[in-house]
């Protein structure tokens, strides 16, 4: 859900309509990515990126730092690959307690101006998770690490291969 509602903020394209005609608005949009975001952070979750080029603490101020970092792009696309959970406690009958950690992969698209240049980024999330109550399973500590980057123009790949 991580990627869905970051694109949400972003201008992830595949989000423009969802089965209707007309496309959501950007306020609807940022409305259903800070509910998403609000799912899966804690209240007081410190999440970084890009070696702590960007920082929030909780989801609304999360979702303000991502709006405002992916607003100059025409297109984003953030896809979350292999995910590694290491559950360090479960939540005990009462449902309280539990913790885990986490690792999940990224690969993302960010298009610079409609047909334009592309920014590719790949990096991994480490997170720490622990279980709320009535809730579930929510990050409280979550930092993107860059592993490469890379600048490509549109249509590239098929150039070089045609």
């Amino acid at each position: 859900m991580y990627g869905k509602a970051t694109d949400l903020l972003g201008a992830g394209k595949d989000h423009d309509h969802f089965g209707g005609d007309e496309p959501l608005s950007t306020e609807i949009k940022h409305f259903m990515a800070r509910n998403i975001y609000r799912r899966i952070f804690t209240e007081d979750a410190t999440i970084s990126a890009s070696g702590g080029a960007l920082t929030g603490v909780g989801p609304d101020d999360w979702a303000d730092k991502v709006a405002a970092a992916l607003g100059a792009f025409s297109a984003t696309q953030h896809m979350l690959g292999t995910q590694l959970v290491t559950i360090d406690e479960m939540p005990d009958d009462e449902g309280c307690g539990g913790g885990a950690t986490m690792q999940s992969y990224l690969n993302a698209l960010h298009e610079f101006s409609p047909g334009g240049n592309i920014g590719i980024y790949r990096g991994t999330y480490f997170d720490k998770v622990r279980y709320v109550p009535e809730i579930g399973w929510q990050i409280y500590d979550m930092d993107l690490r860059l592993a490469s980057w890379e600048l490509r123009e549109h249509g590239a790949a098929e150039e070089e291969e045609g």
